[in-house]
């Protein structure tokens, strides 16, 4: 499925948190990884003005550094390329990706600016919101050491919708499951029906309203277990959950935090949700709000400008 990782350092512990997640991916797809460091000092200042010696040494550390990151995930049987890039870092790292075909970009929510008030960098932010690219966001710790060594996935969570549209995130987990023996979470949350008045609901209303969320609530019961039948030949544990809330991001969170969840898994856009954005409202809620690592396989291979010209019999190719 991804066959071509590309995983930005620049040098850090917080962007070094995501080489254990490199070595698990990588194993489990058996792909290539390409490591890149961009260096942007010339873009920011006049080339007259700076050193050239000190921007050569620059240089020169972030290959030794690129080189050395390389030896370590080599010695645990992996592909690795290693690439210097100059210039504004998120349209470098782009540029890099679409010139050599790079299908999955992985991500430390911050790097050697430090922890900001928001959830992940700004670098981060502007690549996500080009690739349109599946790209797995790891929460930056800097409480723990560099780690060469794939880490193992114990439970995956896959928020679905019922649309076939957010079944493209099935693949990819389903995929991890297998190589790190998960438990494996399809999850559907049944929304309350919204019924804003200026007066209590009567008892009509109110029976009408639970009437439809049982009704939600069975459809999706039926769909998970279709969804689990379907994947009974894997060799992992399946465990479908089924729950009603009021607010489908607040529940996802709650069940993060209440099943312990290793690696959250889901489409980039669901059912309802609009081509011309790069993410719809759910996963960009887990984008700004997330604390677990979180794997966002995207359904969009396109720019906005191509999505403008999309008909209609293509629209519905995509879910509408």
């Amino acid at each position: 499925m991804f066959k071509h990782v590309l995983v930005p350092l620049d040098g850090s512990i917080l962007a070094e948190c995501v080489l254990p997640h490199t070595v698990a991916f990588a194993k489990a797809f058996q792909a290539k990884v390409t490591l890149v460091r961009v260096l942007n000092g010339l873009a920011n200042e006049r080339e007259d003005l700076v050193d050239l010696f000190d921007w050569r040494l620059e240089k020169a550390e972030a290959q030794l550094y690129l080189d050395k990151v390389a030896r370590y995930l080599r010695k645990e049987g992996m592909n690795i390329d290693v690439a210097i890039l100059e210039g504004p870092t998120a349209e470098r790292i782009m540029e890099y990706a679409a010139a050599k075909q790079a299908d999955f970009i992985i991500l430390s929510s911050h790097g050697l600016s430090g922890y900001s008030g928001w959830n992940i960098s700004s670098v981060v932010q502007q690549i996500i919101s080009q690739a349109y690219l599946p790209v797995l966001i790891v929460r930056a710790d800097s409480t723990k050491l560099p780690n060469f060594k794939a880490l193992q996935y114990k439970k995956i969570l896959v928020p679905l919708d019922l649309s076939a549209r957010a079944e493209c995130a099935l693949s990819a987990a389903t995929w991890i499951a297998r190589n790190h023996n998960s438990l494996l979470l399809p999850l559907h949350l049944v929304a309350q029906p919204e019924m804003p008045r200026r007066t209590p609901l009567t008892q009509e209303e109110l029976l009408l309203a639970g009437d439809l969320v049982d009704r939600n609530r069975n459809e999706a019961t039926h769909y998970l277990k279709e969804v689990c039948y379907r994947l009974t030949c894997e060799e992992f544990k399946i465990a479908p959950l089924v729950q009603v809330c009021t607010s489908t991001t607040s529940a996802i969170h709650d069940i993060v935090r209440r099943e312990k969840i290793d690696l959250v898994v889901l489409c980039a856009h669901g059912y309802s949700s609009e081509n011309k954005w790069p993410f719809g409202s759910v996963a960009m809620n887990l984008i700004v709000f997330g604390k677990t690592p979180l794997l966002i396989v995207q359904d969009l291979n396109f720019s906005d400008s191509d999505i403008s010209q999309f008909d209609d019999s293509q629209q519905q190719r995509l879910g509408h």
